[in-house]
């Protein structure tokens, strides 16, 4: 929901069809970003956990250990297997 807001001295009633049109396309257009951001969200997650996935993990992993041996600071690593995770 939001408010477009025009003023000036050169609009008239009869500029309401072409605002509106506008308005409509401004809709659209920031209704398709929050799908976009969405999508990207479903990419990286697991949807019953929230966490994320696999792909996301390893991708993540890459920039940390990269971002560790180019600033020579320690990074540390811990994997955690859970037997019967689908029970938690």
């Amino acid at each position: 929901m939001g408010v477009l807001w025009m003023w000036g001295e050169g609009l008239h009633e009869s500029d309401l069809p072409t605002m509106s049109l506008f308005a409509s396309q401004l809709a659209a257009a920031i209704q398709n970003a929050n799908l976009l951001t969405e999508v990207g969200r479903l990419a990286i997650t697991d949807e019953l956990t929230g966490i994320y996935n696999r792909r996301h993990f390893f991708e993540l992993a890459e920039e940390k250990f990269s971002s560790a041996k180019r600033n020579k600071s320690p990074l540390s690593a811990l994997i955690v297997d859970l037997d019967h995770f689908k029970k938690i």
